[in-house]
């Protein structure tokens, strides 16, 4: 795969994460907290499926948030949703911005732990036969 199909893959992998996890969040008081916690690990697992060095990394868990964002509003338009002119400025500053940080700062952690478990010689064992 190219790596620029495996980049967006990764993207879109991370929007389905993303959106599943809010989904679950919908569903009950009990399951509230996976809203907090979902750009994170989106942009975990995006970070990770991309492949790459560390800056495509992090751009790709940047465009994680947008990504979902992009799909909420093509499902909105879908279903006759017309918004007017200044919300698309409002969701780019409540929900953008926050969820893009929150998405890098996951990619980050996944980064940062996966260096530190390859300096600790995980996944480097030799193989046993």
């Amino acid at each position: 795969m190219s790596a620029i199909f495996r980049w967006l893959a990764a993207i879109a992998a991370g929007a389905v994460v993303f959106e599943g996890l809010d989904g679950l969040a919908a569903r009950g008081p009990a399951m509230a907290w996976l809203a907090l916690v979902s750009p994170f690990i989106a942009g975990a697992i995006t970070a990770e499926a991309a492949g790459g060095g560390a800056a495509g990394r992090l751009l790709a868990s940047a465009a994680v948030a947008w990504a979902r964002i992009g799909a909420d509003l093509t499902v909105g338009l879908l279903h006759g949703v017309h918004h007017s002119l200044g919300v698309g400025a409002a969701v780019a500053l409540a929900f953008g911005l926050p969820w893009m940080g929150m998405a890098v700062g996951g990619g980050a952690i996944q980064m940062v732990a996966r260096r530190a478990a390859r300096r600790a010689g995980y996944g480097n064992s030799p193989r046993v036969t």
